[in-house]
């Protein structure tokens, strides 16, 4: 039977991490000092034809930057990149020291893995302290001159990827965020130079048509120390931090947003659309359920006992589900080289490959002519007692970087028979977790809460096993990302 999730375990191997990263942390940073300094950015920022000449590069009037140390991009959306932010740059490791001895806050859900701290204004040590007065002071007015937009106030916290932590494809647009910041902090020697083989970038998508993100990331910014980043939150602004893969450093920042008004491009942003499934009624097929299908599953007292369980529990797992020669058969017949795999996309909302059904030899024609037979259905009613209308079915691939999120709630608007057919498994390869959403918790990658525990079940791959979970309107689903760390036998892919 599919497990029921527990975060606990989970948690304590993460905070081994971070105690692991929070050694170098404590290591490598400098005694307290006890007068503490103000922290002062680059001087060649505050003049005022430096601030003119950005100005005119924000706003795409100009195309050369105004120094080599800041570097700004039009194309997605409006973003700065400033190196040397600061004059002061000796005073990181006291932040970092301050990051060390605070409480960390461990953020998990479908859309990413990492640690928080709470809002910098609620924060009372030096140095984090005088750094967030300087954010207050200095940095918004001048961002505000740069780009026109009177902010109103700024939130900001730190954040902490160890490894294997990620954010995954978002635009920030919430309410009255108008510009998003991110101040870099790694002053360890070794790290001083963060490649993008390190992981933890942040990554850039264009967006289609309909402005949706796609596939693949255009731009990666390296989280390299004393560097400061921003960027006009709007419906194009979509943005990931890339799987920090270096056991070595985290990836410390500090990052927040610059306040005022309504975002207008929140209306816009809500009427964007996706591809969404469509269902077909089930169709006669010409093979037998005993042709593919293991004959225990088929005996009345074997499906008279799934179906008191399924009634029991609302889920189910029958292992063994094929005959051992079908599925060597397909499993096979997948990896042809002449299949064509369609990446699934908006980058916001999933990352898998999709088979086409449009050109796919006799072997996985006849599975998928079975599965949506009316055969089928009368079998899924006879061990559900469910009263099945149509379905939806596609083979899926998955391999390392491959996600689904929570999507638009429309996709949960009714209730439905979930089922997944593992034909191949790799453990953390296409987990499946259910859960039912809160309503009020619209942008859950920057939320300060999250849910206790809003994890209802959680299905593990196993080969060969058919899955099956009733799922009630408005119970919400997602896969969890792979991480790359993840082996896979050389050149092969989970199928599902």
């Amino acid at each position: 039977e599919a497990s029921r999730s527990s975060l606990t375990s989970r948690r304590q191997a993460d905070d081994d991490v971070n105690g692991c990263s929070s050694k170098r942390m404590r290591k490598e940073s400098n005694d307290h000092l006890e007068n503490v300094p103000e922290f002062r950015i680059s001087s060649e920022l505050l003049s005022l034809d430096f601030i003119e000449k950005c100005s005119k590069s924000w706003n795409g009037k100009q195309a050369t930057c105004p120094s080599e140390n800041v570097t700004f991009y039009n194309d997605p959306f409006q973003l700065c990149k400033i190196h040397n932010f600061l004059q002061n740059p000796e005073f990181i490791n006291n932040i970092v020291e301050e990051m060390a001895a605070m409480e960390w806050t461990r953020k998990q859900m479908d859309l990413y893995e990492f640690y928080q701290c709470t809002d910098l204004s609620n924060i009372t040590t030096p140095f984090l302290k005088n750094f967030y007065r300087t954010l207050k002071e200095d940095v918004m007015p001048l961002i505000s001159k740069i780009s026109g937009i009177e902010f109103t106030h700024l939130s900001a916290s730190c954040s902490m990827y160890d490894c294997g932590d990620y954010l995954l494809v978002h635009d920030d647009l919430l309410t009255d965020r108008q510009v998003a910041f991110v101040f870099y902090v790694s002053p360890w020697e070794d790290a001083r130079k963060w490649t993008s083989e390190m992981g933890g970038c942040l990554e850039v998508f264009k967006s289609d048509e309909n402005e949706l993100p796609i596939f693949p990331v255009i731009n990666k910014i390296a989280p390299e120390n004393n560097q400061f980043i921003f960027f006009k939150v709007g419906k194009k602004s979509f943005h990931q931090v890339g799987e920090v893969t270096s056991y070595d450093f985290p990836r410390l920042t500090i990052n927040g947003w610059f306040h005022s008004s309504k975002n207008k491009d929140i209306e816009l942003s809500s009427k964007k659309l996706y591809e969404t499934h469509i269902h077909k009624e089930p169709q006669s097929p010409s093979k037998k359920l005993d042709e593919f299908i293991n004959n225990n599953y088929l005996k009345r007292k074997t499906k008279l006992s799934v179906r008191n369980y399924f009634e029991q529990t609302s889920e189910m797992r029958l292992d063994l589900f094929l005959k051992s020669e079908i599925l060597s058969s397909l499993v096979e017949s997948l990896k042809a080289e002449d299949l064509k795999w369609i990446r699934k996309g908006p980058a916001n909302v999933q990352n898998y490959l999709s088979l086409s059904l449009e050109s796919v030899n006799e072997t996985i024609a006849d599975i998928i002519s079975l599965l949506s037979s009316n055969r089928m259905f009368e079998y899924l009613t006879e061990i559900t007692q469910l009263d099945l209308l149509s379905c939806y079915l596609e083979i899926q691939k998955w391999n390392q970087g491959c996600y689904t999120v929570l999507g638009d709630k429309c996709q949960y608007a009714e209730n439905s028979l979930d089922i997944t057919l593992y034909l191949t498994a790799c453990d953390n390869v296409g987990v499946v977790s259910y859960l039912c959403p809160d309503p009020e918790d619209e942008e859950r990658e920057e939320s300060d809460e999250d849910l206790d525990d809003p994890i209802l079940l959680t299905v593990t791959p196993k080969a060969n096993t058919l899955n099956m979970a009733y799922v009630l309107a408005g119970t919400a689903k997602f896969t969890k990302y792979v991480f790359k760390r993840t082996v896979l036998p050389p050149d092969e892919s989970v199928y599902l």
